[in-house]
């Protein structure tokens, strides 16, 4: 980085190096008599020296939409700022050490989230912000697309919650508090991999409102999933996609037995034309 105190320091050298060089010029020009009658100023070198400062280091954190669904893609087109691997990408620059609220561009990836569902259209749960590692260990894949997916968790475990700003007890602070943290070098190398720049790639995950075990639809299996999470899930570990499951949307973040009765509801009656509508907002 620019080091101020440095580049004073061979300022100051090379001030005293102009004035060397003028005494000497002076010296060997009146012992020759061709400078008998200059002034010592008319020889005076007029040098500008211009510190070059080092570009600042860039460190970056870039938001996949990683989905095949040109829906969710243009839903959420006004905050995307590039392309990558031809999905938008929305790519906000940081600086560790600082507030996020600091940091042009994060509002509008904090944004990005939830599509909720319409009589004439499913909508789309988000799962949340995953890094490339997290999905490579999952070895999950979606069989139709091939897109990476999260590990499907019991929520005893960090492995499906977002890494980005969600938070539970013993599994540490997330991704953004670790980079607003971020005061040595040793943090930011272990954030970003140097302290002369990087970027974070993170992965938008969505499922189907109600595709339990994130399979790309709803199932009577993934029904009955669900109804052992509910029964069971405080002695006995059930996995499932909590977000997906979560289709009775009234704020409150959790899982219950309003959500099974509205998918039960959609897949007895769905079929025949009733409305039943999963992951839409209701009142509390």
């Amino acid at each position: 980085m620019f080091n101020l105190f440095e580049n004073v320091r061979v300022l100051k050298y090379l001030k005293r190096s102009t004035a060397i060089i003028t005494a000497l010029l002076l010296t060997i020009g009146t012992s020759l008599g061709i400078l008998a009658h200059v002034e010592q100023k008319d020889l005076e070198l007029n040098i500008s020296f211009v510190a070059l400062e080092e570009a600042a280091p860039e460190f970056t954190l870039t938001f996949h939409l990683y989905t095949p669904h040109q829906y969710i893609w243009d839903t959420f087109a006004d905050y995307t700022t590039d392309i990558v691997n031809d999905r938008p990408v929305v790519v906000v620059h940081v600086t560790p050490g600082t507030p996020q609220a600091t940091w042009q561009g994060i509002e509008d990836a904090l944004r990005i989230g939830n599509i909720y569902g319409l009589p004439n259209r499913p909508g789309y749960a988000f799962w949340g912000w995953f890094r490339g590692e997290t999905l490579d260990v999952s070895g999950r894949t979606d069989h139709t697309t091939g897109l990476r997916r999260p590990a499907i968790g019991d929520g005893a475990t960090s492995t499906d919650w977002c890494e980005v700003y969600e938070w539970q007890s013993g599994f540490g602070i997330r991704l953004l508090q670790q980079i607003e943290n971020a005061t040595t070098d040793a943090v930011v190398i272990d954030l970003f991999g140097s302290t002369k720049g990087g970027n974070i790639d993170l992965f938008g995950i969505w499922s189907l409102w109600g595709d339990v075990l994130d399979e790309g639809a709803v199932t009577t299996i993934g029904l009955e999933r669900l109804r052992t999470y509910l029964a069971y899930s405080f002695g006995l570990p059930v996995c499932l996609n909590r977000r997906a499951a979560d289709v009775w949307v009234d704020g409150a973040m959790e899982i219950n037995t309003l959500s099974l009765e509205l998918i039960r509801q959609y897949l007895a009656y769905g079929s025949f034309g009733v409305p039943i509508v999963l992951g839409t907002p209701r009142n509390p």
